[in-house]
């Protein structure tokens, strides 16, 4: 009957240490994805009158990152989707 209890109570401490970890790892993962969807990129395309893209010496699109206070979604913006 002890060795039951010592059993039981040893799982219990396992899966509230794994929930502890988890909702750990998740905030910190809530907060780096906040913190990138406060980051707007701002980028342009202009075309010759052959109708070919124009791009900087490097071969990028020219582009301007914008830090914003704004309210963003961040459940729209979970890593892995379009």
């Amino acid at each position: 009957m002890i060795m039951l209890t010592t059993v039981i109570s040893v799982m219990c401490g396992a899966i509230v240490l794994f929930a502890v970890v988890f909702l750990i790892y998740d905030t910190r993962n809530r907060n780096k994805t906040s913190k990138v969807a406060r980051h707007i990129v701002i980028a342009s395309a202009a075309f010759d009158e052959f109708g070919r893209i124009l791009v900087k010496a490097d071969g990028t699109l020219p582009m301007h990152v914008i830090e914003t206070d704004a309210a963003i979604d961040v459940s729209r913006l979970r890593p892995g989707r379009c």
